[in-house]
């Protein structure tokens, strides 16, 4: 049949059959083998069927005679003949060539990838037979030379010459060949020595079939084929395939020589190790394996990196380390490329974070790391999250993307990349945040309101505005059950808070990306569940003035500050006892609390208090906040330590400083008030002092609109000062406040007496310069020295008699008067009654009525020695106590000049004079 379909010609048959037979093996082509006869008994199956009337039993003995005396001689003659046909299409005997399993053709699960039947068959002389024929063959006995797994590993090892993969799909395919005689069992079972009770786990070289029970499913092979489909173009595409397979299976990326013996191999590995395992690598050792950047490099000669095509992606410059991510979609490959042992043994490293962390460097642009490293105080860094993005901008978003998809987001593997900025976030622009900084970035918590948790809201309805980039997040984090909620809760926060974010931009906390929220639970970016809005907000400031970010803000938009309070107060009223101390006091450093005035304040001063509702004063002062007791913000307000003043607090704080400057109905309602409740008022020593302090007291001098201090006036019911500055009437209270009431107030506060030293040095005063008016009005001059005996130069009789009652009054409390320096002033003015000229003896009139000082007068015994230049002291009453003489300044005897000064106007004889002075100095 052979001949026939080759050379028609040739054939013994008549023309036309022989054209006819000749067209029909055309038409079967390679299939030719399928007229062979089987003994797999399926014309028993089919003839069963027809013949009811013959016992199966029957029919079984029949077929069975018919394997022995046909079949069976059938193929013990023909396995001496050559038409058995190659790949090469050359016909052979049996012994000839070699079996291999055939896609499209095989029994059960023993079916190979067309990709391996071409490697194989341009090394090894192949049959292109159908695989159920060497069942036929070893039935009669004939040995079957069949191609092993260990061959085509023999086989790779051979090349070294390196070069560029071509097609890595077939490369992986045989390699997957090669070693599907590896199993491994059990893994608790690898590392143990090897017992007579353990399974075999691995064996090479075995004399059984070759068995690849993954392969079948791996490639989606069909156990039920058309034969039709093993045809002639197909072997011509298995053999293309295997040529070029062939060409880059010459070559390596290292030039090295034949791994060592398993019994070598087994002398340089731990003891722990057990001799099957050292096998394997043995067979492993020096294999080629194609790397990610399509070369080949030898298994066990230099460091490999296993990881699959996300975790290379993420190290896509270094890709010549790892080995092809196709690698890893085979099951066979996987399990023995991840095993750690053999990682160990063949210089294999599994793709970790501490990997990727230790060659974060040679991931990016240079200039880009020497930034980030050489600013290591930044917190964060510009970024343009955009597609086209990366280079010396640093990574782009999908790989920001792709990293925090692939981290597990353990605190410990956190720290490998502490120093990174690999958390966006918005700052009044994209930046990448450090990941050390992460504590300060900021994530909505998830809304609770059952209206915000559904996406209603004033405006609308939230979940129509999600927009297809926010819905792409959402597939990528849909497993986790986390993304799509916080979405929702961004949107939320954008709804009911549209001022929020830019707000928090300008306190320095960024805002996570929500585009890239499903990389916020890796990096730990999100919220305790238990937190409120109010809450995280509050822990990002405290955050950020920890670490030095928080920046002194002076002010925001009012309707900013309105907001933000109104967040915190409602969110207090509900959630304050979840907030710690920090989270509160630094509230007081945002400047969102309106005054009265109108303005927005801190709380970085004692003075900010609230107003009670009901007092009797409402201030108008930036020190008060805009905010009632029964306002929703109180208890916020009270937390915060802001004190709320009731009537004697405002009086004290707002009322009295500053009193004279205040509208004229303010000062009526604080006067009334302080009239009205004096009998409290006064218990409280703040308010007296306070008083004493307050311009508040109209002067009883009506055109005057000036006010006073109580310690500015003096009392109008003392009868000393009332006399002597009768004609001052700025000197006393208005009208209004010579009431009993307000003399008991203003005397409390400071109304001034006669009995203080001040005051009776200015009553001094006072009649001194009564006394010089009255000498004025009188148009002389004050020279007594010229016109000693003229009557003009003496003051009147009702002020010289004043100045005695000042003098008395003085003496009555001199006591308490007493001192050196209310003395040495004293004695200085001109308010004492004297005479001056010749003493008045016998009823007769003497000299003249003046006011002098003590300091200039003598006393009434020393008058012979002074009388005509100094005034003397007539009266008793008007004469201090002699120990207060020297701090009056009052001379006794006179002064030796003031005696010579007398002489010369009086002519007297010298001697005399002399005489008795000398006489009264004795």
């Amino acid at each position: 049949m052979q001949k026939l379909r080759r050379e028609p010609s040739t054939s013994t048959l008549e023309p036309s059959i022989s054209r006819a037979v000749s067209v029909a093996l055309n038409a079967y082509g390679d299939q030719i083998y399928s007229f062979w006869p089987r003994s797999s008994g399926q014309s028993l199956n089919q003839s069963s069927g027809d013949s009811n009337f013959v016992s199966s039993k029957v029919l079984r003995a029949d077929w069975n005679c018919l394997i022995d005396q046909v079949i069976r001689p059938f193929y013990a003659r023909l396995v001496d003949l050559p038409v058995w046909q190659l790949y090469s299409g050359n016909l052979v005997k049996a012994e000839e060539g070699m079996f291999l399993s055939q896609p499209g053709s095989g029994v059960g699960g023993n079916l190979l990838p067309a990709t391996v039947c071409a490697f194989v068959k341009e090394h090894y002389p192949v049959f292109s037979v159908p695989w159920e024929l060497v069942t036929e063959i070893q039935a009669v006995g004939i040995t079957v030379r069949e191609i092993k797994p260990k061959m085509v590993r023999d086989l790779l090892r051979v090349s070294s010459a390196s070069i560029v993969l071509r097609s890595v799909d077939t490369y992986v395919d045989v390699l997957e060949y090669c070693l599907s005689d590896i199993k491994f069992l059990e893994t608790s079972d690898l590392n143990e020595p090897n017992t007579s009770n353990s399974r075999e786990s691995y064996e090479v070289g075995s004399s059984s079939a070759v068995s690849v029970p993954n392969l079948q499913r791996l490639h989606g092979v069909s156990t039920q084929q058309n034969p039709a489909s093993s045809g002639g173009d197909a072997i011509e595409m298995v053999t293309s395939l295997g040529k070029a397979l062939f060409d880059f299976g010459r070559g390596v990326v290292e030039d090295i020589g034949r791994a060592g013996s398993p019994v070598a191999q087994r002398n340089q590995v731990s003891g722990g190790i057990s001799d099957r395992m050292i096998k394997i690598v043995g067979e492993l050792k020096g294999l080629p394996c194609p790397t990610a950047t399509n070369h080949l490099t030898k298994l066990g000669v230099s460091e490999v990196w296993v990881g699959n095509k996300e975790q290379q992606t993420l190290m896509i410059s270094l890709a010549s380390k790892f080995i092809h991510p196709k690698i890893l979609e085979r099951p066979i490959l996987a399990e023995i490329f991840s095993n750690s042992t053999l990682q160990s043994l063949l210089k294999l490293q599994s793709f970790s974070l501490r990997l990727l962390a230790n060659h974060m460097r040679l991931l990016f642009h240079e200039n880009w790391v020497n930034h980030v490293f050489d600013s290591n105080t930044a917190p964060w860094f510009s970024w343009k999250n955009t597609a086209s993005s990366g280079g010396e901008g640093g990574p782009s978003p999908e790989w920001i993307r792709l990293f925090w998809n692939n981290f597990s987001g353990s605190s410990e593997n956190l720290s490998l990349f502490s120093e990174w900025p690999l958390i966006p976030a918005f700052l009044g622009r994209p930046v990448l945040c450090r990941i050390r900084e992460r504590h300060l970035v900021f994530v909505p918590p998830l809304f609770t309101d059952s209206n915000a948790a559904t996406g209603d809201t004033e405006s609308g309805t939230i979940d129509g505005d999600l927009t297809a980039a926010d819905s792409d997040v959402a597939v990528l984090g849909s497993e986790s059950g986390l993304v799509q909620p916080y979405i929702l809760a961004f949107k939320v926060a954008e709804k009911k808070y549209p001022w929020l974010f830019s707000l928090l931009n300008q306190c320095n906390i960024p805002i996570f990306d929500a585009t890239f929220i499903d990389c916020a639970a890796p990096c730990n970016c999100f919220p305790t569940p238990s937190q409120s809005l109010g809450q995280v907000i509050a822990s990002k400031l405290v955050a950020a003035k920890h670490a030095g970010y928080f920046p002194e803000i002076t002010s925001f938009l009012a309707s900013d500050c309105d907001e933000l309070f109104t967040l915190f107060a409602s969110d207090f009223s509900s959630n304050g006892s979840e907030y710690v101390r920090e989270e509160i006091d630094v509230l007081r450093d945002l400047p969102i609390y309106k005054t009265v005035a109108g303005t927005y304040t801190k709380l970085d001063n004692q003075d900010i208090c609230m107003i009670s509702s009901n007092t009797f004063l409402k201030p108008y002062d930036e020190r008060c906040l805009s905010y009632t007791s029964d306002s929703v913000g109180n208890q916020l307000l009270r937390a915060l330590g802001v004190p709320e003043l009731h009537d004697q607090q405002i009086l004290v704080r707002f009322g009295l400083p500053r009193f004279e400057e205040k509208p004229q109905a303010e000062q009526e309602d604080i006067l009334i008030y302080l009239y009205t409740n004096w009998q409290d008022l006064q218990q409280d020593s703040s308010i007296v002092e306070a008083l004493k302090e307050t311009i508040f007291v109209r002067s009883s001098e009506e055109l005057s609109a000036l006010l006073f201090k109580p310690k500015d006036l003096f009392d109008p019911g003392d009868t000393l000062l009332t006399s002597i500055f009768s004609g001052e009437r700025k000197k006393f209270p208005g009208e209004r406040f010579v009431t009993d009431g307000w003399l008991q107030i203003l005397r409390k506060t400071g109304l001034r007496t006669s009995t203080e030293a001040d005051v009776v040095l200015e009553c001094a005063k006072r009649v001194e310069f009564i006394g010089a008016e009255c000498i004025k009005s009188r148009g002389v001059v004050d020279d007594l020295d010229r016109d000693l005996f003229s009557s003009k130069n003496e003051v009147s009789l009702e002020i010289w008699l004043l100045a005695e009652t000042l003098v008395k009054a003085i003496f009555a409390n001199f006591a308490v008067l007493y001192g050196n320096n209310f003395c040495n002033l004293l004695g200085t003015i001109a308010c004492i009654p004297a005479e001056k000229g010749f003493p008045n003896f016998g009823g007769k009139k003497g000299g003249k009525r003046v006011l002098c000082s003590y300091s200039e007068a003598i006393i009434l015994k020393d008058w012979p020695l002074a009388w005509s230049c100094a005034p003397i002291l007539m009266k008793q009453s008007v004469v201090p106590p002699e120990y207060s003489w020297g701090a009056l300044q009052l001379r006794n005897p006179p002064a030796f000049s003031t005696v010579v000064k007398h002489l010369q106007v009086t002519n007297s004889s010298i001697l005399c004079l002399i005489y008795r002075y000398c006489y009264i100095f004795k």
